[in-house]
């Protein structure tokens, strides 16, 4: 069979058209792919998961610092662009958190959660963060996608 330039072209369309098919653009999961894996092994909060600013089922682990565990999730509301860091203190059972867009080519630091005027703060930070500049500015890392600034 003789293939004619508009079978070609017509070809490349299709395989195109797959493709972007299959890319669909998913910000959160690029900036912090633990978005990305299997459930924490980590029980996640039952006032965690209530959030209803938080994607049912999103919520992962990062860490603890201190008397707090820290968890990342994505945005209700938009869970392909936005990610949330979720501070969760066991005690009081008290949840605060931040959302923002990690748009690739943005910034390390996602998300910074503080209290009242203090420079001191937790922040979430993509994958493959730069850690000199970040340690130049006085962040220090607890884990994976969480670092701790302490003024």
């Amino acid at each position: 069979m003789r293939k004619t330039k508009g079978t070609q072209v017509a070809l490349l369309i299709c395989v195109v058209a797959l493709f972007a098919g299959c890319t669909s653009s998913d910000n959160a999961e690029k900036g912090v792919s633990a978005l990305g894996s299997d459930a924490s092994a980590h029980q996640i909060p039952e006032a965690v998961e209530a959030q209803d600013y938080l994607a049912a089922d999103s919520a992962r682990y990062l860490g603890d610092y201190g008397d707090k565990s820290y968890y990342v999730a994505r945005g209700a509301d938009n869970p392909k662009n936005e990610v949330c860091l979720v501070e969760f203190e066991p005690d009081s059972e008290e949840v605060a958190s931040g959302c923002s867009d990690p748009t690739p080519g943005w910034a390390d630091l996602i998300v910074i959660l503080k209290r009242g005027e203090s420079p001191s703060g937790i922040a979430l930070v993509r994958d493959n963060p730069s850690e000199t500049d970040l340690e130049e500015a006085g962040w220090s890392k607890i884990a994976d996608n969480l670092w701790h600034k302490q003024e």
